[in-house]
């Protein structure tokens, strides 16, 4: 996943996503780091949108499959992104948005929303993830896609 797009990203989170990256890091490291992520999303979304995408990618490549409790941070992340995205989502960049969460709906989120008896809190989270959609990407979902 580390290409030279990543020298774009600020250094703090560049280590953030190698921490994530390391299996042999402390579940108690990631954690902060998912906090970490997440916080530099709601408040430093402006100065990381060119490279908001890598972060989508980082999720569904090493967040997705944590376990519930790095999950529940996890999800928060995503739901931070998705109040982002929802009102960024122009005409720029919206077929980019639609694709975003076409691949979190069609695995990794999923898993989520159906693991609900399970899982009650890391459901209740992913609820959460979808409702920060927002209608316009919605609408521009691929049908089977938005039944879902």
């Amino acid at each position: 996943l580390r290409d030279k797009s990543d020298d774009n990203w600020p250094w703090i989170i560049q280590h953030c996503v190698s921490l994530l990256q390391t299996k042999s890091a402390a579940k108690s490291l990631q954690m902060e780091a998912i906090q970490v992520l997440t916080a530099i999303v709601k408040f430093y979304f402006h100065v990381i949108i060119s490279t908001w995408q890598k972060l989508s990618d980082v999720y569904c490549t090493y967040m997705a499959s944590l376990p519930e409790p790095l999950q529940l941070h996890a999800l928060r992340l995503l739901e931070e992104m998705g109040k982002c995205l929802s009102s960024e989502a122009n005409k720029e960049i919206l077929s980019s948005v639609v694709d975003h969460w076409e691949t979190l709906l069609s695995g990794p989120l999923t898993h989520w929303l159906q693991e609900g008896h399970t899982c009650p809190s890391s459901c209740a989270q992913a609820c959460s993830v979808v409702a920060t959609m927002g209608s316009n990407v919605l609408h521009n979902l691929r049908l089977p896609t938005r039944v879902l």
